[in-house]
């Protein structure tokens, strides 16, 4: 028995020794995997024909970007501020040569092997303009420059408020400071290059950063911290299929919302105007008549304007047909194309990687942890609300608890100023909310109590009220137009009192 006992108490040290053995030399590899990949993941040679270097000025200028990753989290295919060219760009999925001139096309530029090249033909340049005051058309403006193979689900979480400059200035434009963008923009497109996927070869860099993941043994968080760091931070989760080059002259107008009403009352249309002002900003014809005093008039609810360009020669700013005829000599990207990543994942592409199929599951589950990201609301809510999300751009709105308001929930009402109850009438006045308010003048919507301003709020029977200025909010005091008639004139003017909000 004594023998039998040792005999198995040696049996059982041997095996844990060798448990802690293969634990240990995992680790290894894997830290010695991670070291190899770094070393791998090197900047690619520049491209060369026949073993010859080739220069910048032999290649047709941004057709590198084909094949590239792209990280949609950090995108910005529409460049608002006219500085935002590389975001999501990532490292080269495809290997490219460049070995041959586009025979018979527009350009003696040398473009990729096995990428197709369309030459777009000379048109009359028609500008649009879209208004931009919600999520919902943000996003709709942004998807115009590009095409996503992709499921809602990815699409909702691309162009993140954290991740995106882009999308962060527009939302902190429309949302916190309470603008309508009217973005009027013109293209020029002068070549689409499309790749042929089948024939594209693989980076070497890329291969290698697949063939390492490690699979299909370890540890799951050691898994998704080497997709993290060599496939996703990497190359994002996408890759360029298809790109359209030429430039793009544009132009950002910017309204309060609170003027909306009195733009509208006047007749003004938004757009039109935004379009008349990008002609004469960067003298293009105009084919319409227009009231040049009107459209002064309307420029003076615009609180600031900037244009821009993007592609060609830069120093041409007032003289887009100067500026069209330089596009071709120096073009940017104006859409792209995307396809998932995880797609090359096959036995195709890796027909030596007896794991492939399981590895391309690792990545698209770690994806959708990756893009899970806590939705954004600003300052939290001030611990004043909750925040909901938008199901935009990872962006959340505020519901705010009684008693504040503001798009962070920062500000505090003061309970006299709450209107509460349904006792506001509209003919006598009225206890509401502790203030004894008065019905407007119903002709010309003025308020004959000094201090005092007409206000319009659903609580108190949806009727315009007086209500003291001291006490006016963004809340509670939606504009009422009110009708004033000057000395100077018998044609009756149209003023706000909106401004007179104290937050």
């Amino acid at each position: 028995k004594a023998l039998g006992f040792w005999r198995d108490s040696v049996l059982w040290l041997f095996i844990l020794i060798f448990c802690v053995f293969r634990s240990l030399t995992a680790k290894l590899t894997l830290d010695d995997r991670d070291k190899d990949v770094h070393v791998i993941l090197s900047p690619p040679p520049s491209p060369s024909i026949k073993g010859s270097p080739i220069s910048q000025e032999d290649m047709l200028q941004n057709s590198n970007k084909i094949g590239l990753g792209y990280n949609l989290l950090y995108g910005s295919p529409v460049c608002y501020t006219g500085t935002c060219q590389m975001e999501a760009f990532a490292q080269p999925v495809f290997k490219l040569s460049y070995t041959r001139k586009a025979q018979g096309s527009c350009t003696s530029k040398l473009i990729p092997d096995n990428v197709y090249i369309d030459c777009l033909p000379s048109v009359e340049v028609h500008a649009g303009t879209e208004v931009i005051n919600t999520l919902d058309q943000l996003q709709r403006s942004i998807m115009n420059g590009i095409h996503i193979s992709a499921d809602a689900k990815i699409k909702n979480a691309s162009f993140s408020y954290e991740h995106s400059s882009q999308t962060r200035y527009m939302i902190d434009n429309t949302v916190q400071s309470n603008t309508t963008v009217l973005y009027t923009s013109a293209k020029v497109s002068t070549i689409k290059l499309s790749m042929y996927e089948p024939f594209m070869t693989l980076s070497d860099q890329f291969r290698h950063a697949i063939l390492n993941i490690p699979c299909c043994n370890y540890p799951i968080t050691e898994v998704e911290k080497y997709i993290y760091e060599f496939i996703f931070n990497y190359y994002g989760f996408t890759f360029v299929t298809q790109l359209m080059l030429g430039g793009i002259s544009q132009q950002n107008l910017f309204i309060n919302n609170n003027e909306l009403i009195n733009i509208e009352n006047r007749g003004y249309q938004k757009s039109q105007e935004a379009k008349i002002h990008f002609f004469l900003s960067l003298g293009m014809k105009r084919s319409e008549f227009f009231n040049q005093t009107r459209h002064n008039e309307f420029m003076r609810y615009v609180t600031k304007s900037y244009a821009t360009t993007l592609g060609g020669d830069s120093s041409i700013h007032q003289s887009f047909p100067e500026w069209s005829k330089t596009v071709s000599s120096n073009p940017v990207v104006t859409k792209l194309s995307v396809k998932y990543l995880f797609d090359l994942l096959n036995k195709k592409r890796f027909p030596d990687d007896p794991n492939i199929a399981k590895k391309k599951q690792l990545v698209e589950k770690a994806l959708d942890k990756y893009i899970q990201n806590p939705v954004f609301c600003y300052s939290s809510c001030s611990g004043h609300g909750l925040c909901e999300p938008s199901n935009y751009f990872q962006f959340g709105m505020c519901k705010c608890y009684s008693g504040w308001v503001g798009v962070d929930c920062s500000i505090a009402l003061p309970a006299s100023n709450t209107l509460s109850g349904t006792l506001c009438g509209l003919h006598k006045a009225t206890k509401c909310g502790g203030y004894t308010l008065v019905a407007c003048e119903s002709s010309n919507n003025l308020c004959l109590e000094p201090n005092h301003r007409c206000v319009h709020h659903p609580r108190c029977h949806n009727r315009p009220v007086c209500y003291p200025v001291p006490s006016f909010n963004r809340q509670l005091c939606p504009p009422i137009a009110t009708m004033n008639t000057t000395t100077t004139s018998t044609i009756p003017t149209t003023t706000t009192t909106q401004q007179l909000c104290k937050h």
